[in-house]
């Protein structure tokens, strides 16, 4: 009984030592992590000084959005058969020499 909860004690003592983060001296962090990220999520505003602008947008009245809301709502509630997968198996039916 003894030896199991030394064996125990030892394990778990193992296991903690292993998986407490260590001094961060030794990580080399760059100056310009997550630069990417940031440069793409960037990239891809069309305008960024559109958010600035306070006018309403006019071009789709509500009604019109609403009914396109509508069918794009109901695209999801349509079942699909399920497909018919063919698989061609070579050499079947035919003699070789």
């Amino acid at each position: 009984m003894k030896r199991a909860r030394f064996f125990f004690a030892l394990i778990l003592l193992f296991s903690m030592a292993t998986l407490i983060p260590h001094d961060d001296a030794f990580a080399q962090r760059d100056d310009r992590f997550g630069s990417a990220f940031r440069s793409a999520v960037n990239n891809q505003i069309l305008n960024p000084r559109r958010s600035r602008n306070r006018e309403p947008v006019y071009g789709m009245d509500g009604q019109a959005a609403r009914i396109s809301i509508e069918k794009y709502r109901k695209s999801f509630e349509k079942e699909t058969p399920p497909s018919t997968v063919l698989i061609p198996v070579a050499g079947m039916g035919g003699g070789g020499s």
